[in-house]
This record gives structure tokens, C-alpha cells and sequence, in this order.
């Protein structure tokens, strides 16, 4: 197959199977993050904060132009009693907005002196931070911000940290304490913080880590749930290196019950590590899913997909493989994998043999 035919054919499956695509750490493939405050600081044609207009105080009224120009269309949103009252007695505070060329404004949030702080060193470094998906300093200076004592930002360093590739995630110095994080996995209210926190507690590598985790990675085999599945079995291999490949071999890929959605995050957690493993846990994650995929071909798919998504083609040779055998597949898992494979030939082709270890 030739390189045009591979890249044409590649695009159409990215377009339609989401074969390929730049994948965040903390973002499993079922996870897609919302916007953070920084996400709309960085890209809002218009940055403006606002009091309560002199004549009316449950209207907005622009006080400040932190980027663009002043905008004729009045800020839609009425104050609610608790923001009034508290801007009545913060005369410096006030509530940050952008506004895009589109003709929409979106409240931002609430300006304290720290949110100020934070607001104005993004404003600063837009043009930087908006030149990379995942800037290392935007990633470092908010990694600063994980155990402020003001929740609001605590969070907002949570959500920026749970953007970022794994890769990059453990090269963070965890501060927030073993208790915290075990505090915040046991609170409802925090619950859209489990992810993030579990792979911190993974990172943290100490015994109470590894027994909460395993826990939790058995709780889960009994389960339809997925939204944190993704994390934990990235904490578990983090924690327990091969071994912990092997446990996933063990309640999930040996496991017929489980559906190849839920097999996906799995999976994915392994591409991961593949990625940033150990020479142990590389032949490991190659031992499993070549024994996974003798017993359930058509997961080809998947990992052609997972893999690839990282730039990884060391499963070129055993999907190759695979292909070559009577093994039964879906004309749709057959051609991803038989793009994957082609991407691997050329791969290898332009760079050599470097990093295929799944022969």
C-alpha cells in the first residue's frame, strides 16, 4: 500500500473510527474535558470584568477591558442576591467575562485578589500558552496551585492538571497529602475530581495507595461503570508495575463478560504505560494483549486505535500476524487494523525498527 493510499485512508478512520488523535492522560477515550476558566481567558476575543451597573444592581456593567475593545451588546446575565452581596462588599472583586466575535458573552468567574493574580498571569502568557495543547509552564503553574487553601482554585489547578498527557502528569511533584486525596475520593461533592485524584494517589506509591486502588479495581470488575475505570487501572499498573498488568489480565482481558467498550479503557490504560513503562511492563502489556487478542480477534480494533493514537506502532508485527491467521473479524476491525499495520510499516520504514517489541 502506498504512503498517499495509507495517509488518505488513515484520515477517513480518523474522521469516522477516531483511530488517530493526540490523547490526554486523564482524558480516557469516553472522557472528554470541559472547558477550564484558562481555556476561555486564552481564547475569548474580548476579556472584560463587570460590577453592578450604578443604576440598576441586578444588570451587569463592564469595569474593565482586559483584552479587546469594549463591546456594544450588554452582558445578558442578571446578578443573583449572593454575588451582589458579596460584590457590595468587595468594591475590588468583581466577575470576569469574555465575549467572542460570535456575539456571545460567557461568565468566566468570580475575581478575588488571588483569582486576579491567576487571571492576569494567563492573560500575560496567552500568546505562548495558546501555541502548545499542552503547555509544560501552563502545566507547572498550575500544578503550583494543587493544595491552595481556596477551593475555587484548587479546583480550577485540578482541572488544568487533568488535561495534561500522563506522561507529563508524573513528572509532578504531588503535594496534596495522601489524606487529602483520600478525603476527596470519599466526598459526593467532589466526585468530578475521583480521576485526577486517583492517578495522583497512584503517583503518591505508598501502601495505603496500592490497598485503595486494589479495592477499588475489584469493585469495579463487578460493575458497568467506566468513568473511573480508566484512571484506577492506570494507578494499579503505576503502582504494581507487571504485576499489575497481569491483574487486568486477570479480572478484565481473560474475562468474556466483560464488552469490548469496557475492555477499551483497559486497553487504553495499557497503551499508557507502553508508552512510559519499564522494559518489564512493556513485555508484560505485549504478553497479555497478544493473548487477549487470540481470544477475542476482533479487539484488534481497539488496539490498533489506542495505539496509534500515541504514535505507538510496536503492535505492527502482532496485528500483522493476526491478520495473516483464519482468526474471525468484522470487516470493520479488520481494515483499522490493517491501517495500523500500514502505519507501522512506514513508521518503520522512515525511522527503522526502534521501539518494536511485539514481534
Amino acid at each position: 500500500m502506498g504512503q498517499r493510499a495509507i495517509k488518505v485512508i488513515s484520515m477517513f478512520l480518523a474522521a469516522h473510527l477516531g483511530l488517530s488523535g493526540i490523547a490526554s492522560a486523564c482524558a480516557f477515550h469516553n472522557y472528554k474535558p470541559t472547558k477550564t476558566m484558562v481555556d476561555w481567558l486564552l481564547h475569548s476575543d474580548t476579556v472584560a470584568l463587570a460590577r453592578p451597573n450604578t443604576e440598576n444592581a441586578f444588570k451587569y456593567s463592564v469595569s474593565a477591558i482586559y483584552r479587546g475593545s469594549d463591546v456594544a451588546t450588554e452582558i445578558p446575565f442578571l446578578i443573583d442576591s449572593s454575588t451582589r452581596r458579596t460584590l457590595a462588599e468587595n468594591p475590588n472583586d468583581g466577575v470576569l467575562f469574555g465575549f467572542n466575535n460570535g456575539g456571545v458573552w460567557r461568565r468566566i468567574g468570580y475575581m478575588n485578589t488571588q483569582y486576579r493574580k491567576i487571571a492576569e498571569t494567563v492573560l500575560t502568557r496567552a500568546e505562548e500558552w495558546r501555541s502548545a495543547e499542552f503547555h509544560p509552564e501552563r502545566f507547572a503553574f498550575f500544578a503550583n496551585y494543587q493544595d491552595h487553601p481556596d477551593r475555587t482554585i484548587r479546583y480550577l489547578a485540578l482541572q488544568e492538571i487533568d488535561r495534561v498527557p500522563y506522561k507529563l502528569l508524573r513528572t509532578m511533584n504531588v503535594r496534596l497529602s495522601e489524606r487529602e486525596l483520600m478525603r476527596s475520593l470519599k466526598t459526593m461533592s467532589e466526585i468530578n475530581y475521583r480521576s485526577i485524584n486517583v492517578l495522583l494517589l497512584g503517583l503518591k506509591g505508598t501502601d495505603t495507595a496500592r490497598s485503595y486502588v486494589s479495592q477499588q479495581m475489584l469493585r469495579l470488575a463487578k460493575s458497568d461503570l467506566t468513568s473511573e475505570l480508566g484512571a484506577v487501572a492506570t494507578a494499579l499498573v503505576e503502582l504494581e508495575g507487571d504485576k499489575g498488568v497481569e491483574t487486568l489480565e486477570r479480572l478484565y482481558l481473560n474475562n468474556r463478560t466483560h464488552s469490548l467498550t469496557k475492555l477499551e479503557v483497559i486497553i487504553e490504560a495499557l497503551a499508557i504505560h507502553n508508552e512510559i513503562g519499564t522494559e518489564e511492563v512493556r513485555q508484560a502489556i505485549a504478553r497479555v494483549l497478544a493473548d487477549f487478542l487470540s481470544l477475542r480477534p476482533n479487539a484488534a480494533a481497539i488496539v490498533a486505535r489506542q495505539f496509534s493514537s500515541r504514535q505507538d506502532w510496536s503492535f505492527g508485527p502482532k496485528l500483522k500476524a493476526l491478520l495473516a491467521s483464519p482468526a474471525p473479524m468484522t470487516a470493520s476491525s479488520r481494515l483499522i487494523a490493517s491501517v495500523y499495520v500500514a502505519q507501522a510499516r512506514a513508521n518503520r520504514d522512515n525511522a527503522g525498527t526502534k521501539g518494536e517489541i511485539s514481534q
